[in-house]
């Protein structure tokens, strides 16, 4: 069994493995809690053999190697992988009560001999003690649970025919559904996802938990549904950031600060745009690095790069044009069919195009050649008098 003890199982001819329920298997769907590592849920298999009185819970779990350093830093840095482990259903139900987590089960409508090759299957990788580098796009707990299945389900097809449509979304849009309860995370997510913003079948698209079970209670497979209806384990307490300062606000606040600057003479607003320009294009190349994704275009460098900084004494050359571009890149994301960035970025991005619109000296030069065409016609009206 899952800790090792020996379980005659071989032996017993008085055991029918051919019965529908000699091993039942299902999914379990957790709703998303507080935690940066827990935000979009989470997903597990439950398997059950009611004969030897055996019930585990193999899931995967991520892990970093430096427990000194915090999770956030740990993500950045991409020092996370996962794991497989195996928890009694008991004590898998009782952590989720603990932590207050809402849970449902999703019975998987397998043959016997599909559901016993899935737990040889999970046992395999319980054993392998494999641990794999964590991307929660390519490789998040939904789709690994997804890849299992498959692997179990061999050459049979699952019809997706009847899969919601909105499950068929780009990517990025899926994520900022999932998680509009943590708009920190959120955004966070969201600027690490660029390239992600094309639509997809369904069966390419299951990457969050609670979107994989809506699928799967849908799909079919040799003409019978995939999945049962859930039923709900542990009440829901679903989690709420109820913070006020989210990125939104601070996007806000910002361009605010950037119209202001307009008017001031000094230079320190600028140089507050300037700096989050910089931090998020530190963040953007940081993304790229950690998932090798520069061969995928990303709709961020064009307002979120070092260039600005480096040639910033030049400014007066380049400051038009490039508030130009800026103004064609907000047009463009703001009238685009479908998304392809947050609105956030969107106003961070107007914040900085105005700042680089005020390097180009042309609003000083516009209004100093009105007033000088005021006092021009003023002259000629004295004059005519």
């Amino acid at each position: 069994d899952a800790e090792g003890q020996y379980v005659d199982t071989v032996f017993n001819d008085n055991v029918d493995r051919t019965a529908e329920d000699f091993v039942i298997a299902s999914i379990l769907i957790s709703d998303p809690v507080e935690g940066m590592l827990s935000l979009a849920g989470h997903t597990a298999i439950r398997v059950q053999c009611p004969v030897f009185d055996l019930d585990y819970v193999y899931h995967y779990i991520m892990i970093h190697q430096e427990d000194s350093i915090s999770e956030t830093k740990a993500l950045l840095t991409g020092q996370f992988f996962v794991q497989m482990v195996a928890d009694t259903f008991a004590s898998y139900v009782q952590h989720s009560e603990t932590i207050n987590r809402g849970l449902t089960e999703y019975r998987l409508h397998l043959t016997p001999q599909e559901e016993q090759k899935l737990w040889q299957i999970l046992d395999e990788e319980l054993v392998s003690d494999k641990q794999l580098k964590y991307d929660f796009v390519q490789e998040g707990c939904a789709v690994k649970t997804k890849k299992l299945i498959e692997r179990v389900l061999g050459n049979k097809h699952i019809d997706y025919s009847a899969c919601d449509p909105r499950i068929s979304a780009p990517q990025y849009e899926l994520v900022s559904a999932a998680m509009q309860h943590a708009p920190w995370m959120r955004f966070v997510m969201l600027t690490a996802m660029y390239g992600h913003t094309k639509k997809s079948d369904c069966a390419n698209n299951l990457l969050i938990p609670a979107d994989l079970a809506a699928a799967w209670q849908t799909a079919t497979i040799d003409g019978r549904p995939l999945l049962s209806d859930g039923v709900r384990i542990v009440a829901n307490n679903y989690y709420q950031s109820d913070g006020w300062f989210t990125p939104m606000r601070l996007a806000i606040m910002l361009l605010v600060i950037s119209i202001i600057g307009l008017f001031v003479t000094k230079p320190y607003t600028d140089w507050i745009i300037l700096g989050m320009q910089q931090l998020m294009s530190v963040l953007v190349l940081l993304f790229s690095v950690m998932g090798s994704t520069f061969i995928v275009w990303n709709w961020l460098l064009i307002p979120f790069n070092i260039l600005p900084a480096i040639c910033w004494k030049w400014r007066k050359y380049w400051a038009l044009p490039y508030a130009a571009v800026l103004a064609v890149w907000i047009l463009v994301m703001v009238f685009v069919p479908h998304m392809l960035v947050d609105t956030t970025h969107i106003i961070l991005v107007l914040a900085f195009a105005i700042v680089v619109l005020k390097q180009s000296n042309i609003l000083q030069r516009f209004l100093t050649k009105s007033v000088a065409q005021d006092i021009a016609k003023s002259s000629k009206r004295s004059l005519t008098k």
